[in-house]
């Protein structure tokens, strides 16, 4: 039927059984690897996304501690009082703010250079008043924890 003398036609005929013998085992279910075999020939795309890690929620809050003035320490009437605060955090501390009674009295973004978060409080004149001063600490992920503390005027 076919010569190998002629030039061409046994290789056209080897190729054309070869691409015969590649489709009866992709279409035959009978064939063992016809799934690896499959998937070596026309693999599925990786997606970039599933080969980066997914980030892990951060969900501990930070902690916060007001080192001046001491707990049911008494402040002078009608005096500026430095009030400080130390924060820390598993990935990082946002903001502190600091308040009197419920009213907000300063918002910090960075520590003092003794590594604290501070604010000045003036206050006020009357004497024998109790207060509450709150150190809230906050992370990037919105975390957050506080510290209240009493202090009384004389």
């Amino acid at each position: 039927m076919f010569s190998l003398n002629q030039k061409g036609v046994a290789p056209v005929f080897v190729l054309i059984a070869g691409f015969g013998l590649v489709a009866f085992f992709l279409l035959s279910s009978s064939a063992p690897f016809k799934d690896k075999l499959f998937a070596q020939l026309f693999p599925k795309p990786v997606s970039q996304a599933a080969s980066e890690p997914i980030p892990v929620p951060d969900t501990t809050p930070p902690i916060v501690s007001i080192t001046n003035p001491q707990n049911g320490a008494t402040v002078k009437k009608n005096s500026t009082v430095l009030i400080a605060a130390k924060a820390s955090d598993n990935v990082a501390v946002s903001k502190v703010e600091f308040y009197i009674g419920d009213s907000l009295k300063c918002l910090v973004l960075t520590p003092n250079s003794s590594g604290q978060y501070s604010c000045s409080w003036n206050v006020p004149k009357p004497a024998r008043r109790t207060y509450s001063i709150t150190a809230k600490a906050y992370d990037p992920s919105g975390n957050s924890a506080k510290q209240i503390i009493n202090v009384t005027a004389r």
